[in-house]
């Protein structure tokens, strides 16, 4: 296979001023007469679980196909909806109960082709930092309190993070980055 090295950086304003970020990653199969970059099409009820604007959906599912093995940093709506256009979906999530709740969802939909890995951030040297445990520990917002998927586990933007330095943060997550190396 080849890697389609596909990352973006999602900045999107919520209601209170934060701000979201959603790292992903695809690694395309050769193979099975599928091409690369084939568009795929999602129902709209999908669409509306992932917390992406319609445009950049379009990008992503530009590399997206039934022979496509993708990796996704953080799970929710978009696990569910992608999950129906890949040949497998591996996640790496901060959030165990998170996890289990979208795996949870997967199964209910019949999605079998999802694996989920999580790992708990270490509290101790979240402590350490002095930081809010708001986006680590417990989500940052509810944006739909009818469906569980549509709250975030985003990224912490306390100053006390923000200022932390690369190898304090690293410690909190030093587990969670474990799964992906």
């Amino acid at each position: 296979g080849k890697l389609l090295a596909h990352g973006t950086t999602r900045t999107m304003l919520q209601p209170c001023g934060l701000l979201a970020a959603f790292m992903l990653g695809v690694l395309a199969a050769d193979g099975d007469g599928a091409e690369e970059g084939s568009l795929t099409s999602l129902p709209s009820s999908c669409e509306n679980e992932i917390m992406m604007e319609p445009a950049e959906i379009d990008v992503l599912k530009a590399f997206l196909h039934p022979e496509v093995v993708m990796f996704e940093f953080g799970s929710g709506g978009s696990t569910v909806a992608f999950a129906q256009l890949v040949k497998k979906l591996y996640v790496a999530e901060h959030a165990p109960s998170w996890a289990a709740e979208v795996q949870q969802r997967c199964e209910a939909l019949g999605i079998r082709n999802v694996q989920l890995f999580s790992a708990v951030p270490n509290r101790s040297a979240l402590d350490a930092i002095g930081a809010t445990d708001c986006g680590i520990f417990r989500p940052q917002l509810v944006f739909d309190d009818a469906d569980s998927l549509r709250v975030t586990y985003g990224p912490n933007l306390d100053p006390k993070w923000r200022e932390a330095s690369r190898l304090a943060r690293e410690t909190v997550f030093g587990d969670y980055l474990k799964l992906i190396q």
